[in-house]
């Protein structure tokens, strides 16, 4: 009984070094961008390639060759419903691909690698002569959630160029245990268990399976990122949307508004902005990456622009009034809309940021169902109350009117500046008079002092001024 025993565990031992030498000596290769990782497995006459997302993901494809032009592609994108939808493709030159009738190698869906949540996408395709292949790669954020094959694609956010060592070996590392794990089909497999299988990342710090790797510490990238997230939220959606309502809401209560609108659009918002802004060109630079291949970073390098424009706008406003001009000239409701149309756009930028940006470029995941509620609150909240200012207007206008013409207060600094009559200098200036007169008074008379409002008016005889005598100069 002791000897089967014996037997029994030795046996055990053997299978057991037989599958993991077996699961050791996979053939094939893998590869990692900073967007997907892709490994392939050679088995017999066929090929297994799976596509991993290390971010969001839309759509995910392979290209047998060198360039974009009259490779062979392999397209495949996940449904709503948890369908998978694979497409074969080529492209005449840098256009949408069109769907290819009769490619060179047949490819069809390898469901075992295959999993929506992970993100991973697998397909197999007859073995060919390539032992060291060059493929292209591309991943776009965007799934055309249909099952027509030759439905139209977004255009990737991100492609280049791989190599793959097909005779190479993949290591344990690229698996984990079970016979689907090993990127066999089911018919090659010794039992008919179906673990879950994990990607082969060995240049990545994140592990597909389980979404972004928020236990590593933050790299100098990362911290650029980060950086340049939270500075640009501050600067453009609190600080600006803060100057604006200070402008909306502050003129209808104090004549000192400006002082407040100046101080957030120019004191706080400047450093806040241009650090912010500065960050994100140099943590792309940092990586080695485009500075104007998407949306994000297109709209984030004419934003800043923008900014310095409408600042320059309010500047020559401020300082430069008109003379006998209207209460409020028409660059003044330039700048009011202008403001409005940045701050817009601010709000469209932080909204790719974090949808798009954070989970293509970072490793950090975050809770994008609460950011992206904060974010619908914040773009309601801000305009009903900037717009709910204008229930005051009439009361703004008629401030305004009395703060000008009766001169009770400074004039606000967007105001009409009253020009100085030239009667006011001379006896009028030693005098101390105000400028007051009901037209029926003479050049020489005033209605109050500004020192003392309540002064007694001072009447004084109008003059005949004789006609000027020229008096010989004396002998």
């Amino acid at each position: 009984m002791q000897t089967l025993r014996n037997a029994r565990l030795w046996l055990f031992l053997l299978l057991t070094f037989l599958g993991t030498s077996m699961a050791r000596k996979l053939q094939g290769d893998s590869w990692c961008s900073y967007l997907m990782c892709i490994t392939a497995i050679v088995n017999g006459t066929s090929v297994t390639y799976r596509m991993t997302a290390l971010a969001q993901m839309g759509w995910m494809a392979i290209g047998f060759g060198t360039v974009m032009q009259d490779s062979s592609m392999v397209i495949m994108w996940p449904n709503s419903d948890g369908t998978v939808v694979m497409s074969q493709r080529t492209a005449d030159g840098l256009v949408e691909p069109k769907p290819d009738r009769s490619p060179p190698r047949t490819a069809s869906i390898f469901m075992p690698l295959t999993a929506v949540t992970s993100p991973s996408l697998a397909f197999t395709v007859p073995k060919n002569s390539d032992t060291n292949q060059s493929a292209i790669w591309a991943l776009g954020v965007t799934s055309p959630n249909t099952a027509n094959p030759d439905a139209f694609l977004i255009q990737h956010e991100d492609s280049g160029a791989f190599h793959l060592n097909l005779l190479g070996e993949l290591d344990d590392s690229v698996t984990t245990s079970g016979p689907t794990a090993t990127g066999l089909p089911p018919s090659a497999s010794s039992t008919t268990s179906s673990s879950t299988t994990t990607s082969a990342t060995p240049t990545s710090s994140s592990d597909p399976e389980h979404g972004p790797d928020d236990g590593k510490p933050l790299t100098k990238y990362d911290k650029l990122i980060i950086g340049h997230a939270i500075l640009s939220v501050i600067g453009f959606l609190f600080i600006l949307p803060l100057g604006a309502l200070v402008a909306r809401w502050g003129r209808t209560f104090t004549t000192r508004w400006f002082n407040y609108h100046w101080i957030s659009q120019v004191v706080f918002s400047i450093p806040v902005v241009i650090v912010g802004w500065a960050l994100g060109p140099l943590a792309v630079a940092g990586q080695g990456k485009g500075h104007v291949n998407d949306a994000h970073k297109i709209l984030g390098f004419l934003l800043l622009p923008l900014y310095l424009l409408q600042l320059c706008l309010g500047s020559f406003i401020h300082f430069v009034k008109p003379q006998n001009g209207r209460l409020h000239p028409p660059p003044n409701f330039v700048h009011a809309a202008f403001g409005i149309v940045i701050i817009g756009l601010a709000f469209f930028q932080v909204r790719t940021g974090f949808s798009v940006e954070w989970t293509q470029v970072t490793k950090h995941g975050i809770d994008l169902d609460l950011v992206s509620n904060i974010w619908i609150a914040w773009v309601i909240f801000l305009p009903l109350l900037y717009f709910f200012g204008f229930v005051l207007l009439k009361r703004q206008l008629k401030s305004e009117r009395t703060t000008v013409f009766t001169g009770i207060d400074s004039p606000p600094p967007y105001s009409v500046q009253e020009p100085t009559p030239a009667s006011s200098t001379g006896i009028r200036s030693l005098l101390d008079r105000s400028t007051a007169d009901d037209g029926t008074h003479d050049m020489y008379s005033d209605t109050a002092t500004a020192s003392s409002p309540s002064s007694q008016p001072i009447e004084m005889r109008e003059v005949e001024r004789p006609l000027p005598v020229l008096l010989a100069a004396s002998r």
